[in-house]
């Protein structure tokens, strides 16, 4: 399975390099409260970074089958 979304990921690299941006730039937005003001502890945080990176997967994947269903 994790291979299949992982072939899927890489048919567009460039549409899933801007869901990573995007789903960063809102995990930025949500933990904008967190306790710690300090950006980079935010964005070094590999908490985030993983999250960012499953969120992108899922909406690369969401993003794939729903180009492919609008163009059939």
């Amino acid at each position: 399975m994790m291979t299949f979304q992982i072939g899927l990921l890489f048919l567009d690299l460039t549409t899933l390099l801007l869901y990573l941006l995007a789903t960063f730039l809102v995990c930025l937005f949500v933990l904008r409260d967190h306790r710690t003001h300090r950006l980079t502890h935010i964005i070094l945080n590999a908490g985030v970074v993983r999250h960012s990176i499953n969120t992108a997967a899922v909406l690369a994947i969401i993003g794939l089958y729903g180009s492919r269903a609008s163009a059939s």
